[in-house]
C-alpha cells in the first residue's frame, strides 16, 4: 500500500481571526531594560560580603504578594446568559421537586429537634 504524501503547512490568511490575534512584537523602550537580579544571587553576594556565612535556616521574607488580590478567571464583565425557557411540563416537574425538598427539610428538622430533646434528658 502506497504512502500518501503529509499534508503541506497552509500559510494562514493575513485577514484570519488569528492573524489579527497574533502577538505584536514588543516595544523597543522594554526590551533595552537590563533584567531583574534573582534572590539568589543577591543572597550570594550579600553572604560573600559578609564575615561569617548567611544563616539559612531563617525563614524567606514576607512577598508583597496577595493571593486575594491576585486576578481570577473570573475578573471582568460577563454576559449574563438566559436560561432556556422550561416547558409547562418541565415547570410543573420543578415545582413538585421543590415541594417535596421542602417536606424532607421540614421532617429533617423534626428529626434534629427530637434528637437534641433526648440528648437534654440524658445529659440531666
Amino acid at each position: 500500500m502506497a504512502r500518501s504524501q503529509k499534508a503541506k503547512a497552509k500559510q494562514s490568511s493575513i485577514r484570519s481571526r488569528s492573524a489579527r490575534r497574533a502577538p505584536s512584537p514588543a516595544p523597543a523602550s522594554l526590551t533595552n531594560i537590563p533584567r531583574a537580579a534573582s534572590p539568589t544571587t543577591e543572597k550570594a553576594k550579600l553572604a560573600s560580603t559578609l564575615s561569617r556565612p548567611l544563616d539559612t535556616s531563617l525563614p524567606e521574607p514576607l512577598t508583597s504578594h496577595i493571593p486575594s488580590l491576585a486576578l481570577t478567571n473570573t475578573a471582568g464583565v460577563h454576559k449574563k446568559t438566559r436560561g432556556k425557557k422550561l416547558s409547562a411540563k418541565q415547570r410543573k416537574r420543578k415545582e413538585e421537586g421543590i415541594l417535596k425538598a421542602e417536606a424532607a427539610l421540614e421532617k429533617f428538622a423534626k428529626k434534629v429537634d427530637g434528637g437534641v430533646q433526648r440528648g437534654r434528658t440524658v445529659k440531666i
